[in-house]
Order: structure tokens, then C-alpha cells, then sequence
């Protein structure tokens, strides 16, 4: 909130500014009476005694401060008063965007002697050394609230006012003389639990509260002492009255200087009228408001905005009428007609753009103008449509004709070497290869379309100008191409897209010549001029408008199948605002995630629609009671697309689209995440604060579309860049903006996209999805962090997937759905027996039962790997087996470093195999296996089959399955590891390309990480593995090869039915060497440090220790205390025991406990990390810090989950040691059973001064 500034000083011309608050200054004359003129004209009187310019003013009557005007920052007072006055219901705007709803009612006026008393107005009247504020609110009077206090402090520091109940207080804040000319400035904030419970509390406008300060203003350096009167409204409105009057009386008799009584000073008040400022707009110019009342009516809607502290109102009329807007929205408005602080849009005049931070692609939104329902799917269901050989051809059209533009190409014969040369790339070979063609066959396509572009660039680049289309009598040249493939994201509407050909053309119409810039888009099917193609033509153009190429009022249509045919489509002010329109009913569309738009409701059309089974399933699992009109939909469409599927199958797809859009709503929530997707409303130097974003960059090196960056500072200090404080890391996707000072239509925001390939202090390399042009260079770029939103698209994609009508989601369904067990063969093939001997001799006997167990299953297998049992060698071994004996492999998992352990393994072995992804994700030794590297050596696609054919292995990912191969190729075998931390639709992607699947986990470890708690209560935590997993169907691993038995003992004991055993004596037996000095700076730690077997295990009690946790106002919980601890710990391990760093681990369960022991022991290096990151590894020494120690006994989720605490204890090889409060740890479940298990000689006490 702005603070509320109050200053008087003498200027020159012996007037005097006082700032009340409000944008423009009051003036008020020296030395006689001075005036304060409203809005009407009106004046008042005012004594204002001054001698000298720079002497201090002392206002000799109270002046009037209200808030009632829209120039004022409202106290979170009137908020509260607002919420409750309200007849329907609001929502607090982002705080993150710091837009605050403002009250615009009328203040009453009164015949307060001293001026109107406004319900919502503060008074400040400077007397006698003193200066009274005084606020007044509609607030019921509570007699637990109905306290005094007064309190002491020091000058710049804040003094607080609370209630007895503590649940709301008022902070007052005063700054120095010598810094602020004597400005004393008022912070009132309220506590928000205290305002949720006023917002539902029902009053009258009659109950007042009102909060007098007073502060008596002291030499400099001492005191400042505030006192509060808390009284009744109504009493206290008559004493000011009757106590102004008389003041204002005494001080004009004394000084001889009334001109007026005090009648007349009460009478010209009460005739003023509240003083609310009219803030002039530019009506070219969009403004964004926050939306804080919604009234609608038959035909129109009336509106509350607020514009950063000012209050408006709209009225919404025409078309514009049936906009779908909610309390809390955001709204960009334009309009001339303005008047009185109200915004009036109707069909003649203004545009209004509803929730312009979601920014809808062009593309969508033309397929909207037919069917809305299509492309809120379409949003939804992203890419689960499987390329086909008309996309293919389509895309190399557009590339072709595109380079042709920008080099200038005449002839035929040199766009066919230039087709040539564009199809002989891997990534052509790849796509030829998904579509089962050829690149001759490609060519043979493309052969149709080259005459057309030659003639096309003839017409108009070389001999212009021409006639667009023989029914038009203009005429084109084309004079320079801006560029291909152009990027556009404009919040200004909302919208994003990319522009095929963005043109410079002169246009001849009627003897008149004009120079204009105008978007090109280019079709490769049969000429339509359809209104969907038309549609995304004029919304390039809008979005050109926006930019530095404005103005931009027209676009052209060009269709280059059987002959060139072109169209120029003139965005007109009703076409216009119908496509806005347009886009503000899918915006709200895309907030119903459930039902969605209503359906076309034609047999005829909707039978043919490629988006037909989800619109079907949509419709029968959420939809179908919310329509009317909708009974072809749901009697002959729907139950002929869906006929397959019975109502269990309808009932698990309803299940987990709900929890998807549960996560999805929370994720995407500002107030539980950083990741904010409008990043252009934050500056880049807020952004990189956050760890969001490189600010204040430049382009230095292009080799290809790699683009190297450094920052356009010159001081060394400041170039470098700070990875530790940022989030952004290799292959995180980004987008390239400007970031210097230029016109706000120069600011172009993700003029490129791409993902970050390399990260160092000096600079930043991002591979760009384009080649920008040199005058990029030139420019200052702000490279900001984008969130990933196709996670969940390939879940919905996933679980779209399982639903369709053919064989392998067919068999999926049954047994992930129906329940059906899987089919195993009696015995294993004795040809299989003499080729496995030598790949499972060096195995254990459980490792050798899941080997054989895999080669015999008819379905599927599940494989149990507990902690240290070797899971990664028995998939090595399965794997070897399985290509041995012919079948092929798809190895995948969720995360990268899983799936390369695999195959650093696995590439010791004669097996060839194949790693699919992003080179900056792999490991270094895994480059050479990489696709892209194999790609290389291809020069057709007849070479590509070949290689593929021959690899038998291939390896990806579980969400990376969009790659070629996938349309091509089906596997024997899919093997997915860390399946148990896998949520079930992840899983999903890999199974559809293969016969038969193993699944690798353990769901007594981590489970799949779910951020919506209510999403993670219905089962969204669940994986694959968990739902299937049996003693029928499941071979366990338990002979175990990296814990001592001491804490292999405990582990067993907890999790796994006392079923673990070790390797062999060596591991049982396995401790820490003696120590080499057995001096130790305090006597308790060679206890808990012993190298002893039976103290292997030991649990450091701090009851004794002072050592309570914290939490901030985040919620962030540490112990300083503990960590104290843990270091001793660390740094005795290191010097007494001889200890490497990378032989010590450090495990928290909090983040901010994490970084406060990184801090601790940063000259040591020791690695510390949160549960999640230690999944999967092991470290010689393990200490837990439990951070929890407090008498209240406030549970917290993650300690409650005891596979956390199981991977915790189990990463410890030699020595593991947990330090935490005993006390408080009984409190939670997993610790109460591990307690248990400890002998009384596994738990020490430490001393209270353990920590020193």
C-alpha cells in the first residue's frame, strides 16, 4: 500500500502545497486565508500561518482528509467495509500484481463545524505540535475490541495497535524530520482473518468505530509516543464537532485573524461535495482494470474497475454484453467514450479483452468460429492426433515458399534444388519415415506447388504490381520481407501466433498508392476462403497492429494448391470486435474445464469431426445433464462413438480428468506458485530476482539457431550471472523478449521461444525454434523462464489414448480398469535356458527368479526393488536376455538420470541400443548413442529403416514418446523403471508401442509428487505400479547389497516384514574405520560418532537442547539450533574419521532447513538435499536433520508419509544418524514405529549445550 503522505512547505510565490494523498496537490496561500477548491469549484477557508519560505506550516484548524474520491489509496478498511456492503460476492485481487478493489460510494456530509465527515475519511490536523489522525469506519463495535493502548518508539520504526483477540492490528509508521521534510505518513493494514470474518458479518451503516491517534512530535532522536482512543461512532463524531468548533473559536479570537466564525467555516464545508479527481485516459491506449463488482442486467452489465488507486465505473452494452466476467477478473479496456469516471463499450464504440494473461493462439481461435467446442478440446487434448503425409507436405510448402521470399528465388528450376536441399535433412527422413513414404515420393508432392510459388513471386516481388484476384481492382507489389515465421505474443488481446511471411507491400486502389505492412498466410489445401481462414488472417493483423509494423488494418489469404488464388482481407470494426469477442468466450470456456461449450449437436457434422471420442467422452462424463437441445448429441452421437467402452471404463476417465483439473487449478494458482505465465507484467530485474529470468542480455554469437547471450553491463561484477539464486537450468524452455527502453509498441514480447542448451557464469546459450534477424543484435533482451504446460497434455493425451477402439488400449484397459490378471507361461524354452545360463550366473537367487520370471510373462511382470538389492543390474540382465533371444526393447523412465544409470550399464554389454532425447540431458558418455549423433551418418530414409531395424533397444523417456519412431515401430517388450514414482498416466505413453511391459519400483518408496492435496485425497498419487501390483504378478528383490545389518535390520523391520538380508558378511559387517584422532572437541560425540556395528544406527535426542524449530510468514520451517548440531557432526567426521566430502550426505525434509545447512557447510562441500533428491542414492554416512522440535504439536504432512522416512534411512551404507526432538517425533506415526524398533542404546540423549 502507498503511504499516505500529509506535507505542508512555503513555496516561492508564497504559496503552499499540501499533498493529501491524492495525485494532484492541493494550494493554499501563505499568511491569509488560504482555499482548498474541489472539483465543483467550491471553496473553503483555511488559516495557514507562515513567515518564511522554508518554515514549517502549522494548519490552525483540522483539515479534512477523505478517501472517498477515486485520486486516494483506500485503507484496507474500507476493503473490509466493501466486501460486507456488497450485495454479491468478491474476490481479493492478486497480490502479487498489487491492484486493490476501491470503494467509489459518495461521502455522506454532516454539519461538523470543522467540515463534512466522510464514513470512510481520515482527519489530520497539525495543532500545537501535535498531529490528530483520525479514521472512521463502518465497523461493529466489539467490547473485546474496544481497548486503549498507548505505546513508545523510536523515529523509522512501526508501532501497533491490536485488539485483545489479536486478529487485527494498525501500524503506524513515522519518519525523521531531516529525511522527509517533516512527513508523516500513516500505514494501515489489517489482518486477513480478521477481514473474512467481518466480510460475514451482517451490520448497518449506523455502527461506527473510530480510532483516534495522536502523535506528539519530539526534539529529534527522542521519543514519539502514540496514543489510541478507541469510543463509540456516534458519540465520537459529536465530540469532534463541538471540540473543533471551539478550538477553530479560541485560535481566531488570539491571533485576531478569523474572518469567518465557525458557523460559516461548517456551513461552506457542508455544502462541498466529496472531492473525487477525473483521471483522463489516451482512448487509443488499452488499459488494464481489475474487475471488483459484476451487476448484470437484460441487455447490459455495469462494472466496478480499479486502475492502480483509482476507482471507475463501466457500463457494457451490445454485443460486448454477453462477455462471461467474474469478480477478480482482469479486463483490458478501450474506449472513447468516457465521461464522469465511467467507461461506456457498446457495438459503435470500444473493446474489451477479458483475461488478457491468457494468451489464446490464433490458430484455436479460428477453429472457434466453427465449433468453440473443437478448440476448447483442442486446448485440453493437446497433439494426441498422430501426424499424417498432408501435414508433412504442408510444412515443407511453407518452408519453401518462405525461403524463396527472403532469398529472392525466380525460377523453377531454382526452387527444385531448393525443395532438394529441404528434404534432405534428418529431421525429413525422420517424418518420411513416421508416414511410411519416401523422399522421392515427397518430391513427387511438392512438384505440384513449385510452378505456383514461381509464378506468385514472379507477379508480385519481380514484375508488381499486380491485381490481387481477378474480382479485385487492386493491385499489390511486394516490397520487402520483415521476416518468416514471426513470433507474436500481444496482451494487449491476448492472443499469440506465428505469422507465416510478415510483408512490406505497396497496394494500388483508385489512383491511390499506399505503403503497407500486412501478415501472409499461406494454405497448401484447396482454395475455401472459408470465415476460419479468413478469421486468422485479421487476428495476425490485430496482432501486427500491436506492434512496431502498426498500422496494420489488413491481411492476405493466399492459396498455392492447383493455382495461386489470393484474397486481402480488410479487418473492418465489426469483424473485428466479433473476433475479440469470440476470444473472450473461449477464454471463459477455457476456465470450465469440466463441460465446456455446447456441442454442434449435428449428426451430420460432428460424425466426421476428428475431435469426435473426446467431445463424446466429455460430454458423457460431465456434460450431458448441463445442455439443452442436445438430444442427437446424446442419443445417436455419443453412444456410437463411445459404444466400446462400458461404464466402469466412463467412470475411471470422469475420475482422473477430475483430479487432472484439480492439480491443473492448483499449479497454475498464483498464490501457490512463483511461475507466473503473464511474466510481462513483472520487469525483468523483479523476475530475475525470483530466479525467473536473465535481465539486461545481448546477443554475442549465432552458430545455426544457438544463440550465445551475456549481459550488456560493463563492470565484471555485474556481467556474471548468478545460476545459485536462479531456477532457470539446462533444457528448461524460455522466451526471448526486448527489454530496453523503447515506444511501447516496440516492446515485443517472445519474439522467439526455445530451450536454454548451455549455462555458465559469463553467458547463456538458447536454442531459438528461429533465426532472428541481425537487427535482434542490437537489442537488449530479457530472457524469461516459461513452465512447462505439456506435462499435462501428455496425461490428458495418455488418458485419451486408453480410451480409443483398438487392440492395445483394449488390452490395456483390461487389466488397468476391468482387473484382469496376467497370463504367464508354465516353464522357460529350453533354447531360452542354454542362452540365459551366462547372464544370470553372476546374479542372486532372487535377481535370477525376476530375469526368468520377465522372459515367461505373457502380459506383464512387476518387479519390487527394495532398497540396495541391485535393481539396476537386474534390468541390465533382463534387457541383455530379451535382445539374445530376438525381441525388442523399449527402455524408458521418468527421469533422465534413472534411465542413464541403465545404460551406462547396459553400454558395457554387446547390446546395441539407441537414446532418444535432448543432448544437454544426457549423460556426456551416452552422447555418442544419442539419435542425433547416430543421424548423422543417414542420407535417405531407406538408411534410417535400416539403422532403426537393426538397433533392437531404444531408449526415452516415459513423456518423450512423440518422437517418429513411435508412429513406425512397435516394441516386444516396454520396461519402465522407477515406475512406483510414476503417476499412473505418465506411465501410460510407452505401453500403447509395445506387446507386453515390466514394470521396476518400489511402492514402499517415494511415491509420484502431487502438489493439490485435495487431488492427492482422491488418488492422483497413484501409479501404475501401486494399482497393479499382487503377490501373483510381483517378484520381489530382498537380498540387499548397501546397508549394514544394524540398519538394514531396522529398515526391514519398518517397511518391509523383516524380509531383507545382505549380500554377503563383508556388506553385514560393513562400518566406519576406527577414528584416526580420538581426541574430540566434546565427549558426546563419540558416541553418536562410533564405529562400533551396534551403533551404527543411532538416534541424537535434543529434548535436553534448547533447539526449537521456527517458521516464518511463508510457512518455511528450519531449526538453526539443529543445524548447529549437524555441522559439529560433519566437520568432526571430516577431521577425525578422515572422511571425503562426497562420502557424507545431509538429508532435511524442509527446503528451508536445506539451505540453512548448505550455508553451514559450504567450506566442506558435503552434499545436502531433501528426500526426493537422495531417491535412487546412497552416501558411506547419512545424518537426518527432523528439524520439528516445539510443544505444539501441529502436524506436517511430510513427516507423516513413512516411505519418506524409509528412503531417508535406507541411503546410508556404513553409519546413520538421525538428530531431532524425541518428544515431538512421537507425535507422528512412522516415528512412533521406528522408536520401537531401536534398542535403548541406539537412542542418546544430548546435552543441553550440544549445540555450542
Amino acid at each position: 500500500m502507498a503511504p499516505r503522505k500529509i506535507a505542508a512547505k512555503a513555496s516561492g510565490n508564497k504559496q503552499l502545497k499540501i499533498d493529501c494523498f491524492f495525485k494532484r496537490a492541493v494550494k493554499l496561500e501563505c499568511g491569509a486565508n488560504a482555499v482548498v477548491e474541489n472539483e465543483a469549484k467550491q471553496t473553503v477557508p483555511i488559516i495557514a500561518n507562515a513567515a518564511n519560505e522554508d518554515d514549517d506550516i502549522i494548519f490552525e484548524k483540522r483539515v479534512i482528509v477523505t478517501s472517498s474520491g477515486s485520486g486516494c489509496e483506500t485503507p484496507k478498511s474500507q476493503k473490509r467495509d466493501l466486501k460486507r456492503k456488497r450485495s454479491k460476492s468478491s474476490t481479493t485481487p492478486r497480490k502479487d500484481l498489487k491492484r486493490t478493489p476501491l470503494n467509489n460510494n459518495n461521502a455522506n456530509t454532516s454539519g461538523d463545524s470543522s467540515g463534512f465527515f466522510s464514513p470512510m475519511g481520515w482527519f489530520a490536523s497539525p495543532v500545537n505540535g501535535k498531529l490528530s489522525i483520525t479514521r472512521r469506519t463502518s465497523t461493529p463495535l466489539n467490547e473485546n475490541e474496544a481497548v486503549s493502548s498507548s505505546r513508545e518508539l523510536r523515529k523509522k520504526s512501526l508501532f501497533s495497535v491490536a485488539s485483545s483477540e489479536q486478529s487485527s492490528f494498525t501500524k503506524l509508521k513515522l519518519k525523521s524530520k531531516q529525511q522527509e521534510n517533516d512527513n508523516c505518513q500513516i500505514i494501515d493494514r489489517f489482518n486477513e482473518k480478521k477481514e473474512d470474518r467481518l466480510s460475514n458479518t451482517s451490520s448497518t451503516a449506523s455502527e461506527t468505530l473510530a480510532h483516534e491517534v495522536t502523535l506528539n512530535k519530539c526534539d529529534e532522536g527522542s521519543d514519539a509516543i502514540f496514543e489510541e482512543e478507541t469510543v463509540d461512532g456516534s458519540e465520537f463524531q459529536e465530540r469532534e464537532i463541538s471540540k473543533n468548533v471551539a478550538n477553530i473559536e479560541e485560535k481566531s479570537k488570539d491571533e485576531n485573524s478569523s474572518k469567518n466564525d465557525a458557523s460559516e467555516i461548517s456551513k461552506k464545508l457542508s455544502e462541498l461535495s466529496p472531492f473525487v479527481p477525473d483521471v483522463e485516459f489516451n482512448s487509443d491506449v488499452f488499459r488494464t482494470f481489475y474487475v471488483s463488482a459484476v451487476e448484470k442486467e437484460d441487455r447490459q452489465i455495469k462494472l466496478k474497475l480499479q486502475y492502480q488507486t483509482h476507482t471507475f465505473d463501466c457500463v457494457i452494452r451490445g454485443l460486448w454484453s454477453s462477455t462471461c466476467i467474474n469478480v477478480g477478473d482482469y479486463i483490458n479496456i478501450k474506449t472513447k467514450n468516457y465521461e464522469k469516471n465511467t467507461f461506456f463499450i457498446d457495438d459503435n464504440e470500444g473493446t474489451l479483452v477479458l483475461k488478457p494473461e491468457t494468451m489464446v493462439s490464433c490458430t484455436s481461435m479460428s477453429s472457434s468460429v466453427f465449433c468453440m467446442r473443437k478448440a476448447w478440446l483442442s486446448q485440453k487434448f493437446t497433439g494426441w492426433c498422430s501426424s499424417n503425409k498432408y501435414m508433412l507436405v504442408g510444412s515443407i510448402v511453407h518452408q519453401l515458399f518462405q525461403t524463396a521470399c527472403v532469398e529472392r528465388i525466380k525460377t523453377e528450376q531454382e526452387l527444385n534444388n531448393l525443395a532438394l536441399k529441404l528434404t534432405q535433412n534428418s529431421q525429413v527422413f525422420l517424418d518420411c519415415y513416421a508416414n511410411n513414404i519416401t523422399t522421392d515420393q515427397l518430391m513427387s508432392e511438392l512438384a505440384l506447388y513449385i510452378p505456383n510459388i514461381a509464378q506468385w513471386l514472379s507477379k508480385y516481388m519481380f514484375n508488381g504490381p499486380s491485381r490481387i484476384n481477378d474480382e479485385s481492382n487492386e493491385q499489390m507489389q511486394l516490397l520487402k520481407v520483415h521476416d518468416i515465421e514471426d513470433n507474436f505474443w500481444v496482451p494487449t488481446y491476448g492472443l499469440k501466433g506465428k505469422i507465416d511471411v510478415s510483408l512490406k507491400v505497396k497496394i494500388h486502389d483508385n489512383k491511390k498508392k499506399n505503403e503497407v505492412n500486412v501478415p501472409l498466410e499461406i494454405k497448401t489445401g484447396r482454395p475455401s476462403f472459408s470465415f476460419e481462414h479468413q478469421g486468422q488472417v485479421s487476428l495476425y493483423a490485430i496482432m501486427m497492429d500491436s506492434t512496431e509494423y502498426a498500422p496494420c488494418d489488413s491481411g492476405l489469404l493466399l492459396y498455392l494448391k492447383d493455382k495461386p488464388q489470393m484474397k486481402r482481407v480488410q479487418v473492418k470494426s465489426r469483424e473485428k470486435r466479433s473476433l475479440i469477442q469470440t476470444r473472450n468466450d473461449l477464454v471463459h470456456y477455457f476456465g470450465d474445464l469440466k463441460i465446456g461449450p455446447p456441442p454442434k449437436n449435428s449428426e451430420n457434422l460432428c460424425s466426421k469431426c476428428d475431435s469426435l471420442l473426446p467431445c463424446s467422452l466429455m460430454f458423457k462424463a460431465f456434460g450431458s445433464n448441463h445442455f439443452e437441445d442436445s438430444q442427437i448429441m446424446s442419443e445417436k452421437i455419443v453412444p456410437h462413438a463411445a459404444n466400446h467402452l462400458n461404464q466402469e471404463h466412463i467412470d475411471f476417465f470422469k475420475k482422473w480428468v477430475s483430479m487432472l483439473h484439480l492439480e491443473m487449478s492448483y499449479t497454475n494458482n498464483y498464490e501457490h506458485s512463483t511461475e507466473r505465465l503473464d511474466f510481462w507484467n513483472e520487469t525483468s530485474e523483479e523476475r530475475e530476482s525470483n530466479g525467473l529470468c536473465f535481465a539486461k542480455m545481448v546477443i554475442k554469437n549465432r552458430i545455426g539457431s544457438v544463440y550465445t547471450l551475456k549481459r550488456k553491463h560493463f563492470r565484471t561484477s555485474e556481467n556474471q550471472l548468478n545460476h545459485s539464486k536462479n531456477r532457470i537450468r539446462i533444457a528448461d524452455r524460455v522466451a526471448l523478449s526486448f527489454d530496453d527502453e523503447t515506444k511501447s509498441k516496440e516492446v515485443r514480447i517472445a519474439f522467439a521461444t526455445g530451450y536454454v542448451s548451455k549455462l555458465t557464469e559469463d553467458f547463456v546459450e538458447v536454442t531459438s525454434d528461429k533465426i532472428l534477424d541481425r537487427s535482434f543484435h542490437e537489442r537488449i533482451i530479457r530472457i524469461d523462464y516459461i513452465p512447462n504446460e505439456n506435462t499435462f497434455s501428455f496425461y490428458f493425451s495418455n488418458l485419451l489414448h486408453l480410451m480409443l477402439f483398438d487392440e492395445r488400449p483394449l488390452q490395456l484397459r483390461r487389466f488397468i480398469i476391468d482387473g484382469h490378471p496376467p497370463d504367464f507361461q508354465k516353464g522357460v524354452h529350453k533354447k531360452i535356458v542354454s542362452i540365459c545360463k551366462t547372464i544370470i550366473r553372476p546374479l542372486n537367487k532372487s535377481q535370477q527368479r525376476a530375469v526368468l520370471r520377465s522372459v515367461t510373462a505373457n502380459d506383464y511382470v512387476l518387479i519390487c526393488g527394495t532398497p540396495g538389492a541391485g535393481k539396476t543390474t537386474t534390468i541390465v540382465s533382463i534387457v541383455r536376455l530379451l535382445a539374445e533371444i530376438g525381441k525388442s526393447v523399449l527402455i524408458t523412465s521418468y527421469t533422465h538420470s534413472a534411465l542413464d544409470n541403465i545404460l551406462l550399464k547396459l553400454k558395457n554389454f554387446d547390446v546395441k541400443f539407441i537414446r532418444l532425447g535432448n543432448l544437454s540431458k544426457m549423460h556426456p558418455e551416452l552422447i555418442q548413442f544419442s539419435d542425433s549423433n547416430q543421424l548423422e551418418r543417414v542420407k535417405s530414409v531407406e538408411e534410417l529403416k535400416i539403422l532403426y531395424s537393426s538397433i533392437p533397444v531404444v531408449a526415452t523417456t516415459s513423456l518423450s514418446t512423440s518422437h517418429p519412431i513411435f508412429e513406425a515401430r512397435t516394441f516386444d517388450y516396454c520396461l519402465l523403471d522407477e515406475a512406483s514414482q510414476v503417476n499412473l498416466l505418465a506411465s501410460l505413453g510407452p505401453l500403447f508401442y509395445s506387446t507386453k511391459f515390466i514394470l521396476v519400483g518400489d511402492s514402499k518408496q517415494l511415491p509420484p509428487v502431487v502438489k493439490c492435496k485435495e487431488a492427492k485425497e482422491l488418488g492422483f498419487d497413484q501409479s501404475l505400479f501401486s494399482l497393479l501390483q499382487n503377490e501373483d504378478n510381483t517378484v520381489y528383490l530382498t537380498i540387499q547389497y548397501r546397508m549394514n545389518r544394524e540398519i538394514m535390520r531396522v529398515a526391514s523391520a519398518l517397511m518391509y516384514e523383516n524380509t531383507l538380508e545382505c549380500a554377503t558378511e563383508e556388506v553385514a559387517i560393513s562400518t566406519l574405520n576406527k577414528p584416526s584422532d580420538t581426541n574430540f572437541a566434546k565427549k558426546w560425540m563419540a558416541t553418536v560418532l562410533s564405529h562400533e556395528l551396534q551403533h551404527s544406527f543411532l538416534f541424537a535426542n535434543t529434548d535436553r537442547v534448547p533447539a526449537k524449530h521456527q517458521e516464518d510468514e511463508k510457512g518455511l520451517v528450519s531449526n538453526e539450533v539443529e543445524a548447529l548440531i549437524v555441522k559439529q557432526l560433519v566437520d568432526t567426521l571430516l577431521i577425525n574419521y578422515q572422511l571425503v566430502s562426497s562420502e557424507i550426505g545431509v538429508i532435511a525434509p524442509y527446503n528451508k532447513q536445506v539451505e540453512i545447512l548448505r550455508e553451514m557447510t559450504k567450506h566442506c562441500n558435503v552434499e545436502v538435499n531433501t528426500v526426493d533428491k537422495y531417491q535412487g542414492r546412497d552416501k558411506d554416512v547419512i545424518i537426518i536433520s527432523t528439524v520439528l522440535s516445539s510443544d505444539d504439536c501441529k502436524m506436517k504432512d511430510l513427516l507423516q508419509d513413512v516411505r519418506r522416512i524409509n528412503v531417508a534411512i535406507t541411503r546410508a551404507r556404513k553409519k546413520l544418524i538421525i538428530v531431532g526432538s524425541r518428544q515431538t517425533l512421537l507425535y507422528y506415526k512412522p516415528f512412533q514405529d521406528l522408536l520401537l524398533i531401536l534398542r535403548k542404546d541406539q537412542i542418546y540423549e544430548l546435552p543441553k549445550d550440544a549445540h555450542l
